[in-house]
């Protein structure tokens, strides 16, 4: 509970900073590259820990303009939270938890789904830095 207390704390300094709201993603300011990554770090670990907990996330993606991280490995880490944040959002909410295990079931394969696209991604991103030894 108190790593709970403590991302909660840090999101919602990101968003009192307006780190989840930084645009022009063509200006090359390492300043603002700092802080859309402090942003996207908490975003990802606040993501993770409000699945694990069963809590509904403080960070809304409907309310964040700072653009996906440029690194291929951060950005697909990224992508990750996101898909975690829809499972908790999708299936585990009051208002979804009502719905028949049907149309649940469904969703959790839709999501297992992209999961399933994000993991083949990161795995060719590691074949191609990392090729095998013959």
């Amino acid at each position: 509970m108190l790593a709970w207390t403590y991302i909660s704390s840090a999101a919602n300094l990101c968003q009192t900073l307006g780190l989840h709201r930084l645009s022009n993603p063509e200006q090359n300011n390492s300043t603002q590259d700092s802080r859309a990554s402090l942003f996207w770090l908490v975003f990802l670990l606040e993501k993770s820990l409000a699945l694990c907990l069963g809590r509904p996330s403080t960070l809304r993606e409907a309310e964040i303009a700072t653009p996906l991280p440029r690194h291929g490995s951060m950005k697909r880490c990224v992508q990750t939270s996101i898909i975690q944040g829809r499972i908790y959002d999708d299936l585990y909410s009051p208002p979804r938890l009502a719905r028949s295990d049907i149309e649940r079931a469904s969703i959790a394969q839709a999501l297992a789904t992209e999961l399933r696209e994000l993991i083949s991604e990161n795995e060719i991103a590691i074949q191609v830095r990392h090729p095998p030894v013959p």
